[in-house]
This record gives structure tokens, sequence and C-alpha cells, in this order.
């Protein structure tokens, strides 16, 4: 039998990214910083630009956010207010996953109604990617394209997930 070591990460988060270039769709902050969205797929998938109808964002609400909560408002409001127009819910996780604006239009309010709810929130709690991602993938299966945004720190829980566990 082969000995069990420890795992130890020499990251928090990894990314797999194509070797090939894909589309991508960018838009602007007020002229200033640039976001990017770009798609992984192959073969005529990807020549298709990236338009979804419906967008899902996850905004991290941990404790690790807490520090860069007064900086990030603003800049999370002006974000979201950039994104092009689509269908969007809008999700904060930590040790759960909270549903913080339904599915709807975007409209003019999107930005600062999300802000204040993540506002409202607090950052507390540890980042559960595993189940974030678990979230993500329960999720019934909508038509046409469907964008998925993530705005975290990546600082994710690295032992004790249990919320009793934690709050004592």
């Amino acid at each position: 039998a082969e000995a069990t070591q420890a795992m130890v990460p020499e990251t928090d988060v990894v990314v797999e990214v194509s070797e090939e270039p894909h589309p991508s769709t960018a838009f602007s902050m007020d002229g200033g910083q640039l976001v990017s969205l770009f798609t992984v797929a192959s073969g005529t998938a990807a020549e298709a630009a990236f338009l979804p109808a419906t967008w899902s964002i996850y905004i991290d609400t941990s404790a690790s956010t807490a520090d860069i909560a007064v900086a990030r408002a603003p800049l999370l409001a002006a974000l979201l207010d950039a994104m092009p127009e689509a269908a969007v819910e809008v999700f904060a996780f930590d040790i759960e996953v909270v549903e913080l604006r339904a599915l709807g239009p975007k409209d003019e309010a999107f930005g600062a109604t999300v802000r204040q709810a993540v506002e409202d929130r607090l950052s507390l709690g540890a980042t559960d990617l595993e189940l974030l991602l678990e979230h993500i993938g329960a999720r019934p299966a909508a038509t046409g394209q469907v964008g998925i945004l993530i705005l975290s720190d990546a600082i994710p829980t690295t032992s004790e997930r249990a919320a009793m566990k934690l709050g004592s």
C-alpha cells in the first residue's frame, strides 16, 4: 500500500487556461479599469461572440474582504453598472451562498442596490470555494448563454468548515 501524505497546496487557486486565444468582450468603468470577459471553448463555439442573455454574479463576503470593503464598494457598483444589458442574479458567498438579488433585468439602480446589499451583509465567515462551485453546478439549466462572474480575493477555507465549530 502506498503511504498517504498530507497535501500542501502551492497556491490558493489553480486556473487552467487554454493555449489557444479565445474571443473576448471588454468594457470600461467610466473610462477607467478595463474588464474583460473571456470564453474558454474549442471549435466553432469559441468563434462565436460571448454575449450572455443571463449573468449569475457571485460576490465574496468573507472576513478576508473586510479590510478592503470601503474601497471595494464603489468599484463593485461601478463594475456592475458598466456591465452589458442582460438578466442578472446576484449572490454573496462565504461559508454559505445567499441570494442578494433575484434574477431580473439590469436597471439603473443595479450597482447601488447590490452595493447596499453587500454592505448590509458585512464581511464575515470563511470562503468555501467548494460550496460555491457546487452551488454553480447545481443551478437549473438556462436557455442561451449564461455568464458566471465570481468576484473574490480567492482566499479559500483551508480547515474546519462546519458553521457550529467555526462559531465556537
